[in-house]
């Protein structure tokens, strides 16, 4: 009857270690998971701040070529009234030239 209870212990003594030695490995498991997804957590993060940047960056380069067409409308208008004024300089320079051609 010894025999037998020791043989009982042994097995239920076991059976301890075996559900000790799988809860040390579930454990283990859900500290693997857990940095894992603070990993992902931090990967998201980037990516955020990374789409922001982004965002922040097409926000600005359409700020730049709005002003590059602001501007290429200002050249555009200050050519046309250069061409103006070379035009009343010019009939004024042929009719100063008329008046001197008379005078002289």
């Amino acid at each position: 009857a010894r025999g037998m209870l020791a043989a009982m212990e042994a097995s239920v003594a076991r059976a301890q270690d075996e559900k000790a030695a799988e809860a040390e490995r579930a454990a283990e498991a859900r500290r693997r998971a857990e940095e894992q997804l603070r990993g992902l957590q931090e990967v998201r993060a980037a990516l955020a701040r990374a789409r922001q940047e982004v965002e922040a960056g097409h926000r600005q380069l359409a700020a730049a070529e709005r002003e590059i067409e602001l501007r290429r409308e200002a050249n555009a208008d200050l050519e046309h009234k250069l061409g103006s004024v070379t035009e009343v300089a010019a009939a004024a320079r042929a009719e100063a030239d008329e008046l001197g051609t008379r005078v002289g």
